[in-house]
């Protein structure tokens, strides 16, 4: 089994699908980096994270 935390915010609410009788949750993940260089330029790079669990996840929430 792999386990992950990722931490950032989602794309779009996420989606319940079904393949051969058997329930899944989808979801996007935005990771975004930020970080300054040496010459004092600030860069950031964002990163989407294709999630799915299996069945029926409605636990889901925003944090605030």
């Amino acid at each position: 089994m792999f386990q992950s935390i990722v931490i950032g915010n989602l794309g779009a609410d996420a989606e319940v699908k079904s393949m051969n009788g058997k329930e899944f949750t989808t979801f996007r993940v935005a990771h975004s980096q930020r970080w300054t260089d040496e010459q004092g330029q600030n860069h950031e790079q964002t990163q989407w994270i294709d999630c799915v669990m299996n069945g029926k996840q409605l636990g889901a929430q925003q944090n605030i």
